[in-house]
């Protein structure tokens, strides 16, 4: 695959996280301990926006390519935003090569309502209906939403990312992050709300 040609040259950022100054010094033991720290967000992360068997290996190798490359690495914004960009733009490179489709919506219909996936398995007929009502809804209304749109979701709801940091990741400004994601926010918070208990 080919390389992308603004990621490896030093940045000129004077308030540059010390996590990456200390690894760009060879410093093995913060690379190791940043490493421990982001790759399970990055794994749940990663098995959501494509298909789980290949997140362990993309992220190995974006870790990697880090460690190899750290000395000339551009990271703009947190070096986490950075990490979780490289790992969603290698993951929308492989489903690409292999033409393979990610199982996005099911992971987060099941985030954002885990009862609508059947967790609860003492509910009464009625509620169960209801249950399954709400899955049909939620499935339907995130298959409707941008791929873009679900992965701030995702960053959002679930890895308890700032915009900031999801502009980083996914390589767009802070408002449109702030944007897109309150838009979806309110549609989703919309839509669970008229499937509360009781609700007509």
């Amino acid at each position: 695959m080919a390389s992308r040609k603004n990621a490896l040259t030093p940045s000129d950022d004077s308030s540059e996280d010390p996590r990456l100054s200390a690894i760009r010094k060879g410093d093995l033991s913060a690379f190791d301990a940043f490493y421990h720290d982001i790759v399970p967000a990055l794994l749940r992360f990663a098995q959501r926006i494509g298909p789980a068997y290949m997140a362990e290996d993309i992220i190995q190798d974006v870790m990697l390519d880090i460690w190899q490359r750290r000395e000339t690495l551009v990271v703009r914004g947190s070096l986490r935003g950075y990490v979780f960009g490289a790992v969603r733009l290698r993951i929308a490179d492989r489903v690409r090569y292999e033409s393979t489709t990610a199982s996005a919506n099911e992971k987060l219909v099941e985030s954002i309502h885990p009862v609508a996936m059947g967790g609860n398995r003492g509910e009464s007929p009625a509620a169960h209906t209801e249950t399954q009502e709400l899955e049909a809804a939620v499935r339907e209304a995130l298959t409707k939403l941008p791929p873009q749109a679900r992965m701030i979701l995702t960053l959002r709801w679930i890895e308890g990312f700032k915009y900031i940091e999801i502009a980083s990741a996914l390589g767009i400004s802070v408002d449109a992050a702030k944007k897109q994601g309150r838009r979806m926010e309110v549609v989703i918070r919309d839509l669970l709300s008229r499937f509360k208990p009781g609700k007509s």
